[in-house]
Formats: C-alpha cells, structure tokens, sequence
C-alpha cells in the first residue's frame, strides 16, 4: 500500500496541469501588408472543465483581409476569455482525470491508514484484556493460597487438639502446595502478558 505522503505527491503533480500558463507571440509581416502583432496571454484550467484566459495584444500595420482580429487600436487591447466543453471531455479530459484518480488515491491511503489505526486499537485492548485477567487470576490464585494455609493453621491447632485424624492436615498441606504452584503460574502468565 503507498503511504499517503506518496499519494498526496501524485495528486499535487497531477494539480499541476491546472497551473496558470503564460504564453506570447510575435509576428511581423512585410511586402504587400507590412504588419506587426504582439500579445501576451495567461490561461489556467478550473476543476470543473472550464479554461479562463485573460491576455493583452496589439496590432498595428496592414493586415491580411482574414487576419483583420489582429489589428488593435493604438494602444492595444485586453482580452478576456472563457472556454467550456460543453459535451466531450467535459468531466475527464487529460489534465482533470489523473487529478481525480490522484484524489481517490488519496482517500484509499487515508482508509489505510484508518485501517491500521483499528487494528492497533483491537489488538492493544486484546492485549490489555490479556494483562488484566492475568492479574485477577494471580490475585484470585493469592487468596486462595491464603485461605489454604489459614486453614492449615486451623488444621494444626485441631490435630494438635486431637480433633481431627492427621490425614484431613496431609491432605489440606497437598492443597497448599498446589496453590502455591497455581500462583507461580499464574505469575509467570501475568508477567508474559506484561511484555
């Protein structure tokens, strides 16, 4: 996928064609119509298909019976001007088309983007879901451990009594040790998900 920096590049290129352009000429004719002509002329592309132009030329001489728009008065003329397709190419003639392609790059680069940014947000709150229940079981597996050896406590002080057989002390210590393993465990799984 290009990034949007790429796509933003292709679409300031593609803008370009739409940049004023300056243009001129000068002409000069001798022999039966000595004439000479000269104009300047700015053109620039609209977005909707339209070209505005706006120029300054002069004429002065005898000119050709068909080149009579060249004559001006003395100090010359301005033009302004203004060209719509009104049917081919009206939407997508050469200078507009990659501009629009460019634009529609540009927004797919922003949906990637936008794409990228929602899986990062899914798996860091996955992860953060990880982490947290592994906390819960290392504290749930903490106070089970205590309940245990509070127990165990009792155990003793009971057998000690002779109020219960050693074996339900035996069985409960068993208890305590596999909780202790259930706490390590658990600790080296909140310590992953940590990472």
């Amino acid at each position: 996928a290009r990034t949007r920096a790429e796509v933003a590049g292709q679409e300031r290129i593609a803008a370009g064609a739409l940049d004023p352009v300056l243009s001129g000429r000068v002409a000069s004719q001798l022999g039966q119509y000595d004439s000479q002509s000269a104009g300047v002329k700015s053109s620039l592309g609209t977005l909707w298909g339209a070209e505005v132009s706006a120029g300054w030329q002069r004429g002065v001489g005898t000119f050709d019976p068909y080149e009579g728009a060249l004559k001006t008065v003395d100090p010359g003329e301005w033009v302004l001007g203004f060209d719509v397709a009104l049917l081919r190419d009206a939407w997508t003639d050469r200078k507009r088309a990659p501009l629009r392609i460019a634009g529609q790059g540009v927004t797919v680069a922003d949906a990637d983007v936008r794409q990228r940014e929602l899986e990062l947000l899914r798996v860091s709150g996955q992860r953060w879901t990880e982490w947290e229940s592994a906390g819960h079981r290392l504290r749930i597996a903490q106070r089970l451990l205590a309940i245990a050896e509070d127990r165990d406590r009792a155990f003793a002080t009971q057998e000690a009594l002779g109020e219960v057989p050693p074996l339900v002390r035996l069985d409960n210590q068993r208890l305590v040790l596999e909780r202790r393993e259930r706490i390590v465990q658990a600790r080296r799984h909140f310590e992953r998900a940590s990472i």
